[in-house]
């Protein structure tokens, strides 16, 4: 792949870059993010957060957080809601917690192997939260507005800035 052509650049299904003729026209999609990194915070060396200032659905933002560090941001107690309060300038960002076919709200990050004990269960939302309003409303985000770290479900399409988490088990 050495880029002999200099700017013949294909890919194919799979996403793998060549550099010779394109003959055959393939959709893809390219994302580039800058991915701002909150300072590591290690309690017990396990984990760290990482805030990305970038506007994606739930979705996305899971793939991006699973692709670059474990996952979505899993909340396990009081003391990782100040530390984000205190670190994120933006009002909301996703976490997470969503809630299942079966009414459950669930971390992303499911290896029970993970949590300790009342940290997978670990919940701090805002009052008459959640609604899902309109039964549209399965994903979470956190609200740093007013310094309050409180959760609400919310429509899982709206594009949010997002944490990611990293993992010693990654």
């Amino acid at each position: 792949m050495g880029n002999f052509h200099k700017n013949l650049i294909c890919s194919d299904p799979l996403s793998f870059f060549f550099d010779f003729f394109c003959f055959v026209i393939e959709s893809f999609k390219c994302m580039f993010l800058i991915v701002g990194a909150l300072p590591s915070f290690a309690f017990n060396n396990t984990k760290s957060f990482h805030f990305v200032n970038y506007s994606l659905n739930w979705t996305e933002a899971q793939s991006v957080c699973r692709h670059a560090y474990s996952d979505l941001a899993t909340i396990e107690n009081t003391a990782d809601v100040i530390m984000l309060r205190s670190q994120i300038s933006n009002n909301k960002a996703w976490i997470g917690l969503y809630e299942d076919l079966e009414n459950d709200w669930r971390w992303s990050l499911n290896d029970s192997s993970f949590y300790g004990e009342g940290e997978r269960t670990f919940r701090n939302w805002y009052s008459d939260q959640p609604n899902n309003l309109n039964g549209q409303e399965y994903c979470v985000e956190l609200f740093t507005l007013g310094n309050s770290g409180r959760w609400s479900d919310e429509v899982c399409s709206l594009n949010l800035s997002f944490i990611c988490y990293t993992t010693g088990r990654k």
